[in-house]
């Protein structure tokens, strides 16, 4: 661009459209990329519709990125019900905020919608000079459960909107090879084939801390512990870690020594999170795994998680069929 808009050559203006900026890794995939594009000398803001700032990533309170969040008075579910239709009414609200911002003089050059693709049309006609590209983590039909013939119905209904609004984007990006052969079986309509971009790591910020766990967790003094690091959803079969190390304990000759730290995200607003975490602890009492023998940590600081992480025996990682994760990475 010239001089004269005050951008440097070369730079362009960036939005993200998120629907939580929560803790876990498609927060974090989104929220390293923004930090990645800035610090290559372009303008990034990121839209959203939540982001509690003791539930999110530190780059989206220390002032490091730019965050708008628009729509958080709309609920999330009625009843715990009707959880696609509120998404996707926050995540449009969210979005018409974003065209609000562009056509205020934001003039984004790109777009990047991540999650909930049904804005991708909106954006494209309101928004007609900007690229819009969606990121592909799996698709949500995939994730959902159907249950009734009333819930397959329903669900009908957004997996073919999700197939036409995810495919209407200028570009489509998946995580993985798997996510992308999963992505053309399952949206065969469309004939788009995704490009893989994998997720980026801020190697920067994985420097190991000086501290030591048991300085914020006393129990671990002294004890060699294994790790498991996960929000607190069924999907991620935590359980398995759970039972797993009850096995240990039955065959280890020293089992004092041992431990397992049970972390992830955890956000009380949804109901799952919080009737999760409660079955797994309901499991490690009929397992007899008290306080000395397992600790359930929520929503843990990046510095807890790196001391965490460098000090364990090693990572327990159960998700089954994890389109990408970014924990083994890490």
């Amino acid at each position: 661009s010239s001089s004269g808009s005050g951008r440097a050559p070369g730079s362009k203006r960036v939005a993200f459209l998120h629907p939580d900026l929560g803790i876990g890794g498609a927060e974090r995939l989104v929220v390293d990329a923004a930090v990645g594009l800035q610090d290559l000398g372009h303008t990034v803001h990121m839209f959203t519709s939540h982001c509690d700032p003791s539930h999110s990533f530190k780059e989206t309170q220390d002032g490091t990125l730019k965050v708008h969040v628009n729509g958080d008075f709309l609920p999330q579910t009625v009843f715990g019900k009707f959880k696609v239709i509120f998404s996707i009414l926050r995540m449009i609200w969210a979005a018409i905020a974003l065209v609000i911002a562009h056509k205020k003089g934001a003039a984004f050059d790109f777009i990047i919608v991540d999650q909930v693709s049904i804005p991708v049309p909106l954006l494209k006609i309101l928004c007609p000079t900007t690229k819009v590209l969606f990121y592909c983590h799996f698709p949500d039909k995939l994730l959902a459960t159907r249950g009734s013939k009333i819930k397959e119905i329903y669900r009908a209904v957004f997996d073919y909107s999700e197939e036409i609004t995810t495919c209407a984007a200028h570009k489509v990006l998946v995580n993985s090879k798997f996510t992308q052969g999963v992505f053309v079986s399952s949206f065969s309509r469309s004939k788009v084939i995704p490009d893989v971009l994998y997720p980026a790591i801020n190697f920067s910020g994985l420097i190991q801390p000086s501290t030591l766990p048991s300085e914020t967790i006393p129990v671990l003094n002294g004890k060699r512990y294994f790790l498991s690091l996960n929000r607190y959803e069924r999907k991620k079969n935590i359980n398995l870690a759970i039972e797993a190390f009850a096995s240990v304990l039955q065959e280890s000759s020293d089992p004092s020594s041992l431990h397992l730290v049970v972390a992830g995200g955890y956000d009380p607003l949804l109901n799952e999170n919080v009737d999760h975490l409660k079955e797994l602890k309901d499991l490690a009492q009929k397992l007899k795994l008290d306080d000395q023998k397992i600790t359930f940590l929520v929503s843990i600081a990046d510095d807890l998680k790196l001391t965490l992480l460098y000090n364990c025996i090693a990572v327990i990682y159960t998700p089954s069929n994890e389109h990408f994760g970014i924990v083994p990475i890490e």
